[in-house]
C-alpha cells in the first residue's frame, strides 16, 4: 500500500484548486515535485497553449482538411490508419484549432497523456477538443517535446488529470507545467536526436510503401480504383446461396477484386487451405501476470505500439488467444479491420484479444500475408465479409472463404525484407528517443556534463 503525509500547507502550496484527493499527492509525484526548480519555466511563458474544435464534427462534407481526435495519438506518433477530414470552408473558419509545422500536442481528453510532435513538413491540419495545441513556442520545441515525455514531464501531466467518467486535463493547468533550463549546446544535441528520430520514422512509412507496390503489381493491382456503383442487378438465387440479403454485400466491386486475383500467374487458394489460424481459447492462471495486445494497440503500418501487462485474474475475458513469434493477428471487428500486426520476439507467447484471428502459414510467409491483408485486396475481402447489427465483424466460415494468391517466392522474400527493414528502422527510432529522453532525465538528475558523456558512449 502507497501512502503520503502531507502538511496542510503543502495543499495549499502545490494546489491552487484546493486538491485533496490522495491520486494527487501520490509519492512519485511529491517526489517530482520537490526536484522541480522555481527557476525552471512555465510552460505559458514560452507557448501558446490552445486547444482544439469544440462543435460536433460536422458530417457530409468535403474532406479536404485532416482533423485529428485523441485516438489519432499513440507512441509519441499521429497515426493515420482511420483519419477523418473536413472541408476547406470549415477549416477557415477553425483558426484556433489549427495545427502547423513543430506544433506539440498533447490528447487532454479520452485517452489523456499521449504526447506527439509535428514534422518540418506537416501539412496543416485542425483538431477537435480532445487536444491540445501547443504552438508559437519561444524555445527549441524539439526539446520541449522530449522533456514532456520524460518522467518529470509526465508525472506533472498525470498529475493535472482531473475529472471522474472522463478524464481531462485543463488548459489553465496544463500552462503552469514546469520546463527546466538547459543550455543550448545541449537542446540542440536533443534535437538532432528528434530530428533523427523523423528521418527514420519517414524511412520506415517509405519500405513499407515499397512492399505494398510491390505485391499490388505482383497481382497487378497497383492502378486498381474500386468502384461504387448506386445501383446493380443480382440474381435472386445469388442471395439465396450467400444467405445475404444487404446490397454492400454484393457490390460489383467485390467480384472485380476476386476475379483479378484469380487471374494471378501464380494461382491464389482460399485462406482456410492456405493459412493455420490459431482459435483455441487459452485460460490464464490468475497470479501469472500477462502481455495482452488489444485492438487500440496496433498502428498504421502493422507495428505493435503497445501492450498491457497483468495479472491472469485482472484480464479481461476477451484476452484469451495465445500468440507466437512470426503470428499474424487480423481483426474480425468492422471499423478496425486495418488493425493487422505481425508478433515479434518481445510479444512470442503473450495474450490477445478473441477480436483477432490469428494466422500462419507454410506457403506464404508473415511478412507477405501481413502485407497482402493490408492492401485494398485483403482489406475489401474483410468487409465484404462482415455481418451483424449491433458489433459487426467477419465470422470464421466468411474469413476463412477470402481469396490469397500465392505469391511467388521471389517476390515475397522481396516483401519480406523490406517489411523486416521497416521494422528496424521503426524501432531505431524509437531508440534514438529514448536516448533523448533518458539524456534529459540524467541532465536533471545530475548535470549535463553527465548527461552528454551518457549521449557519447550510447553512440
Amino acid at each position: 500500500m502507497q501512502y503520503s503525509i502531507v502538511n496542510y500547507s503543502e495543499i495549499l502550496n502545490q494546489s491552487e484548486n484546493f486538491r485533496l484527493d490522495a491520486e494527487y499527492f501520490k509519492p512519485e509525484y511529491l517526489k517530482v515535485h520537490n526536484i522541480i526548480q522555481s527557476d525552471w519555466s512555465i510552460l505559458n511563458n514560452i507557448a501558446k497553449i490552445s486547444d482544439g474544435d469544440h462543435a460536433k464534427f460536422p458530417e457530409n462534407q468535403k474532406e479536404n482538411v485532416r482533423y485529428l481526435r485523441a485516438k489519432d495519438l499513440k507512441g509519441n506518433t499521429i497515426l493515420n490508419d482511420d483519419p477523418v477530414y473536413v472541408s476547406n470552408d470549415y477549416f477557415l473558419k477553425q483558426k484556433r484549432s489549427w495545427i502547423e509545422s513543430e506544433n506539440i500536442l498533447l490528447s487532454i481528453m479520452g485517452s489523456v497523456g499521449e504526447i506527439a510532435i509535428t514534422p518540418v513538413d506537416f501539412q496543416v491540419c485542425m483538431a477537435n477538443r480532445a487536444i491540445s495545441i501547443i504552438k508559437k513556442i519561444k524555445e527549441n520545441p524539439y526539446y520541449i517535446f522530449v522533456f514532456l515525455i520524460t518522467i518529470y514531464g509526465i508525472n506533472q501531466i498525470e498529475r493535472l488529470q482531473a475529472g471522474g467518467v472522463q478524464e481531462r486535463i485543463n488548459l489553465d493547468d496544463l500552462r503552469k507545467i514546469r520546463i527546466p533550463k538547459l543550455s543550448d549546446s545541449f537542446v540542440l544535441k536533443i534535437q538532432e536526436l528528434a530530428l533523427k528520430r523523423f528521418k527514420l520514422i519517414e524511412k520506415s512509412k517509405s519500405l513499407y510503401t515499397e512492399a505494398e507496390n510491390l505485391l499490388l503489381s505482383e497481382l497487378g493491382l497497383e492502378d486498381w480504383k474500386p468502384q461504387h456503383k448506386l445501383s446493380f442487378v443480382k440474381n435472386f438465387s445469388d442471395t439465396v446461396e450467400a444467405e445475404r440479403i444487404d446490397s454492400e454485400y454484393f457490390q460489383p466491386k467485390y467480384e472485380e477484386l476476386l476475379r483479378k486475383i484469380k487471374e494471378y500467374k501464380n494461382g491464389f487458394n482460399t485462406l482456410k487451405k492456405i493459412v493455420m489460424l490459431k482459435d483455441k481459447n487459452f485460460n490464464p492462471e490468475n497470479k501469472e501476470i500477462y502481455k495482452y495486445i488489444e485492438l487500440t494497440n496496433i498502428s498504421d503500418n502493422g507495428e505493435i505500439i503497445g501492450y498491457t501487462e497483468s495479472l491472469g485474474q485482472d484480464l479481461p475475458t476477451r484476452a484469451r488467444r495465445k500468440v507466437q513469434s512470426d503470428d499474424v493477428i487480423v481483426s474480425s471487428i468492422e471499423g478496425s479491420l486495418e488493425s493487422v500486426a505481425l508478433i515479434n520476439d518481445k510479444l512470442d507467447n503473450a495474450l490477445c484479444s478473441t477480436g483477432f484471428y490469428i494466422n500462419r502459414s507454410k506457403e506464404i510467409n508473415s511478412e507477405t500475408l501481413l502485407c497482402f491483408v493490408r492492401t485494398i485486396a485483403g482489406q475489401l475481402q474483410l468487409k465484404k465479409g462482415c455481418s451483424g447489427t449491433i458489433l459487426t465483424a467477419i465470422n470464421k466460415p466468411e474469413y476463412e472463404d477470402i481469396l490469397i494468391p500465392k505469391i511467388r517466392p521471389k517476390i515475397q522474400e522481396q516483401i519480406k525484407e523490406k517489411i523486416n527493414e521497416m521494422y528496424k528502422s521503426k524501432q531505431e527510432s524509437k531508440n534514438f528517443l529514448e536516448k533523448a529522453k533518458r539524456a534529459v532525465e540524467i541532465a536533471i538528475e545530475e548535470n549535463e556534463d553527465t548527461a552528454m558523456k551518457y549521449l557519447s558512449t550510447n553512440d
